[in-house]
């Protein structure tokens, strides 16, 4: 294995048991790590800046006091720009704002998302376990937003035109919109905000769905 880029030097290589695994561990000696800029995975644009909080313990691995490996672990974005901007993880919290890419794609097996100021065509946010609140400072082409348990909040501008679909196993739903309802029961709707030529579709297990307009 070899190290490289800006702070090489002060990564520690180390070996052995740790938990009862045989693991090869990159120790990075602090507990801010910052990715600069650079092109998106298709080749265009910039993103020009990501910060990610995560927890980190001395010797390399994630978690929290339990000990558990995907324990505790949060992830802030903050004034991104790009094509495509994805993020994956197992557990934790995601956080983000000053988002301004063509796609946003976010899933967390269980945890809270909290997207403001988000400018993009395409944007698709889920969660096994926790709310959702997204703030979209442009109309969506395409909006998809999923959470197993937990309420969900969408922003939109008031010019948003969309056909709406959204489905709660529990849990109420409210919109500041003027909606031309084609369907409507006890726990979901389908309708039309506007001229329609945009698509929302929102699924919560169990929570309510809040649609708002932004001024």
């Amino acid at each position: 294995m070899r190290r490289g880029g800006r702070d090489a030097d002060r990564l520690r290589i180390e070996t052995g048991q740790l938990r009862g695994r045989n693991t090869l561990r990159v120790v990075y000696p602090s507990g801010d790590i910052v990715y600069g800029g650079g092109r998106d995975d298709r080749g265009r644009g910039w993103v020009s800046s990501w910060n990610t909080e995560m927890n980190l313990n001395d010797d390399g691995t994630w978690g929290g006091p339990n000990g558990r490996w995907n324990d505790g672990r949060r992830i802030t974005v903050s004034n991104v720009r790009g094509g495509t901007c994805a993020i994956d993880t197992g557990s934790g919290s995601v956080r983000g704002d000053r988002i301004e890419c063509e796609d946003v794609n976010v899933n967390t097996g269980s945890g809270t998302v909290q997207l403001d100021d988000v400018r993009s065509a395409q944007t698709s946010v889920e969660t096994g376990s926790g709310g959702i609140r997204i703030n979209l400072l442009s109309p969506p082409r395409n909006l998809r937003v999923h959470a197993g348990s937990g309420s969900v909040v969408v922003g939109l501008p008031a010019n948003t035109g969309a056909d709406v679909d959204i489905e709660t196993g529990s849990g109420g739903i409210e919109t500041e919109f003027g909606l031309q309802i084609d369907r409507y029961e006890r726990n979901g709707l389908r309708g039309r905000i506007g001229n329609g030529s945009g698509r929302i579709r929102i699924e919560t297990g169990s929570g309510s769905v809040r649609l708002l307009k932004r001024s």
